[in-house]
């Protein structure tokens, strides 16, 4: 039982690590059951005392697992993942930058003006690796928390939206119309055209 699960993690708790952390956090988010406001206090304070360890998988894991609970972390988890995110920022892929930007805007906060630049950046590196639904996720993050991505990333987005826009399902397309009329942006003419296109070939699939 879950009861009998959290009180073996409490006895064993001084022994995980950012990855035993991150991975609990994720099996609390697949079954869809908050840990009991204790077990996610003394499951902070372990991950504070290991969070220069956090690799960037690690954090943007841990980031999606609190948002897909709709959990908030306490204070000083926020702080400590901002600092962790900043250091780790190098080993973001595509799907963690993602990843922690959807968190981000189901919880309706933005990071910090020095994480959402570091994210900005290290977006912009990672740019023509991001597929459909990294792209879709991150224009749509940037639509809900209301903020207009900067231009050099807007234009990176566009790009590659339009580059992998044979792996756009409908709920992709959707949510990227969606994004630029909630941000009051024209999406280029190269992929208006292409959502339009596609669209219409994947009619089927929308309700």
């Amino acid at each position: 039982s879950l009861s009998a699960v959290e009180k073996h993690a409490v006895e064993n708790m001084a022994s995980f690590t950012p990855r035993d952390l991150s991975a609990m956090m994720n099996r609390y988010g697949r079954i869809g059951a908050p840990p009991t406001p204790s077990m996610l206090a003394l499951m902070e304070r372990q991950s504070l005392k290991k969070m220069g360890a956090y690799t960037a998988q690690d954090l943007s894991s841990t980031i999606h697992a609190y948002a897909k609970l709709g959990v908030r972390p306490g204070r000083e988890m926020v702080a400590g993942m901002e600092r962790q995110c900043l250091a780790a920022m190098a080993g973001f892929n595509p799907q963690d930058l993602a990843n922690t930007m959807w968190a981000s805007a189901k919880h309706g906060e933005m990071p910090s003006s020095e994480v959402v630049a570091a994210l900005q950046a290290q977006s912009l590196a990672e740019i023509g690796n991001f597929n459909a639904q990294e792209v879709t996720n991150t224009i749509w993050a940037y639509a809900k928390l209301g903020v207009v991505p900067s231009a050099e990333l807007l234009a990176g987005l566009q790009e590659q939206a339009v580059a992998e826009m044979k792996g756009f399902i409908p709920q992709h397309i959707s949510n990227t119309l969606w994004a630029y009329a909630k941000l009051g942006v024209m999406p280029e003419a190269d992929l208006l055209e292409g959502l339009q296109q596609h669209a219409l070939s994947q009619m089927r699939g929308f309700r």
